[in-house]
């Protein structure tokens, strides 16, 4: 059932369009807002005046726990973020450029801000829709053009409302012209990829489905041990302040709460978040462990799943404490749909476009969406197919395969994309053309 106007988790927004491009967009990443109870009930405003006000009641007298709050920098962010400061006083100087999330310690309260497009520049919600088109797409070329030939010919624009009509242009140019922006995302049209959309995601998890901050000190001499989420984890040498071989065991078969001193084999684990086990002094366990390597250049994420859950590590850095080298991890999870778990996608990829895989249009084909997991396919002008694959935790990943010559018309492709604990394999005719280790 999807939250009510009592739920006390609430997402509040400007207007309608507002409203319905979030939910579309975060529905196409995994999220199920009819049934999830973790999601937010979205309230939409008349305007942002209204929103305004609305907010300083907020400040004052709420008793919601978790609350984000999108709305348009328009002008900028500087006078938007003084309307905010003014009404919330504990807001910092400025906006932070990944999202600002505070959290009040005095009671369980979660404020989350995102100001379109990306918490720094001038703009409005169809600035961040923007980056939701390939910039190679024909028709958003045209759109830009007939826009800017608008202007010079006189046409009064707000600078920082241009994307609105270059926006509403593209959509008059699709295959089902004027589609709002939410039924935009949902059939494809607006793509739900690209790294703002992903840093978007990323902050809208921050305030309704916050993880565990995990810290493990080392000693010289041996590794030392947290338990978080229902997981061992451990930090293997060799490493360095930048990177960190992690292993992690999901079972844990015996351990102590709030140890004495001779019964621990860790002085310096904390952890950090709604986890009740901080140290453990008895600790048998399986073959099922695995590792891997973390660094915080080029592989600061790992995610993996284990008794039909989702499990996603960030490697955060490393500080001292004490003189020991700690190292900083951060916990997400999720619960499996059936597909995730073990299942397959199967669908035919064909166009009405008999030259479709060998002209140099680029084509985007309807998303198929299935148990919290999105696929969105792209021919891209050399012939490449691009396969964007929505993961329950908000990650994506992008599976691209060249296709051998065609030689026959109207071409039609078999293709599978099948889940494992560890891996997704992409099938082209049932030939294995792409692994994804997740």
């Amino acid at each position: 059932m999807r939250p009510g106007k009592k739920h006390p988790f609430q997402l509040w927004v400007e207007g309608k369009d507002d409203k319905f491009s979030i939910i579309s967009l975060v529905t196409r990443h995994g999220y199920d807002f009819e049934n999830d109870a973790r999601l937010p009930f979205v309230k939409e405003h008349e305007g942002v005046d209204e929103l305004l006000e609305a907010i300083g009641v907020l400040a004052k007298t709420s008793t919601l726990e978790r609350v984000a709050i999108v709305m348009d920098a328009d002008y900028g962010q500087a006078d938007r973020w003084g309307q905010l400061r003014h009404r919330i006083p504990e807001l910092g100087a400025t906006p932070s450029a990944t999202g600002t999330v505070l959290v009040r310690k005095e009671r369980p309260f979660t404020l989350g801000i995102w100001l379109m497009p990306d918490n720094v520049s001038a703009g409005i919600l169809e600035s961040f829709l923007a980056t939701l088109i390939d910039d190679d797409d024909t028709a958003w070329s045209h759109a830009k053009g007939y826009i800017d030939g608008a202007e010079k010919l006189g046409v009064a624009i707000t600078p920082f409302k241009r994307d609105k009509h270059r926006i509403h242009a593209y959509l008059a140019l699709q295959k089902e012209p004027g589609l709002p922006f939410g039924v935009a995302i949902t059939a494809g049209a607006l793509r739900s990829s690209s790294p703002l959309a992903h840093q978007f995601l990323t902050w809208f998890k921050q305030v309704f489905f916050p993880g565990v901050e995990v810290e493990i000190c080392l000693s010289p001499s041996e590794p030392h041990f947290a338990v978080a989420e229902g997981l061992v984890f451990s930090v293997l040498p060799p490493y360095s302040e930048t990177t960190a071989t992690i292993a992690i065991n999901p079972n844990i078969v015996e351990y102590a709460e709030n140890p004495t001193p001779s019964d621990l084999n860790s002085e310096y684990v904390t952890v950090k978040g709604d986890v009740e086990i901080s140290q453990f002094s008895v600790v048998e366990l399986t073959d099922e462990t695995f590792s891997f390597s973390m660094d915080t250049e080029s592989r600061s994420e790992h995610t993996f799943s284990s008794e039909g859950l989702v499990y996603n590590i960030k490697f955060l850095g490393t500080k001292k404490v004490n003189g020991f080298l700690c190292f900083q991890l951060y916990v997400e999870l999720a619960k499996m749909s059936p597909l995730q778990k073990v299942g397959t996608f199967e669908f035919m990829l064909q166009h009405e476009d008999a030259d479709w895989l060998t002209n140099s249009n680029v084509y985007t084909f309807d998303p198929i969406v299935q148990d919290g997991v999105s696929i969105e396919v792209i021919k891209e002008q050399d012939g490449t197919l691009r396969f964007g694959v929505n993961g329950p935790l908000g990650h994506s990943f992008v599976l691209r395969h060249q296709l051998e010559k065609v030689t026959w018309n109207n071409p039609r492709f078999l293709v599978h994309l099948t889940w494992g604990k560890t891996s997704v394999k992409l099938y082209v005719d049932a030939v294995l053309v792409k692994e994804h280790q997740v």
